[in-house]
């Protein structure tokens, strides 16, 4: 039976079609993101492209295929919410990105029990109207004499 021709994947045409090592300028306009954000990603030290050379009039940074693969990393982690400080150890393998995802995945879920909760809260205050936030001195009064914690939710 004849194998199947390996497919070929994003990276291997990059590497294929584009001229290496890249500059700042040319590794923007492949990928998008910003040469600022790639100086930053530097200065993180998230992202630290070889240099055209000490002494060098211009000692540019010069992007290697591995340099943008781990750019893409950067981006795909950043656009699930991760902070920089965090991306390190899932970067350099120290932490499963399996681990981080689940972790990530039950602070969204946090996040969206939140958000439907101001959504109800939102909705009640469309049923109420103007009246929410009027105390009733009376129901007030009868949570103040039981001692309820939170008074004015007393009926």
């Amino acid at each position: 039976m004849p194998r199947k021709p390996k497919m070929q994947t994003s990276n291997d045409l990059i590497r294929e079609n584009y001229g290496w090592p890249m500059t700042a300028g040319q590794v923007s306009k492949l990928t998008g993101v910003t040469t600022r954000a790639l100086q930053h990603y530097d200065e993180k030290g998230l992202l630290c492209p070889r240099r055209s050379g000490e002494g060098v009039a211009n000692n540019r940074k010069l992007y290697s295929p591995e340099d943008v693969d781990r750019l893409k990393q950067i981006v795909v982690l950043g656009s699930y919410g991760f902070e920089l400080k965090d991306m390190p150890p899932i970067l350099d393998g120290e932490r499963s990105l399996t681990d981080a995802l689940a972790e990530r995945i039950e602070e969204l879920r946090a996040q969206e029990r939140y958000l439907q909760h101001l959504i109800l809260f939102a909705r009640y205050a469309e049923l109420v109207g103007d009246d929410l936030f009027v105390t009733n001195t009376k129901r007030l009064k009868k949570g103040i004499e039981l001692g309820a914690a939170n008074a004015i939710l007393v009926k």
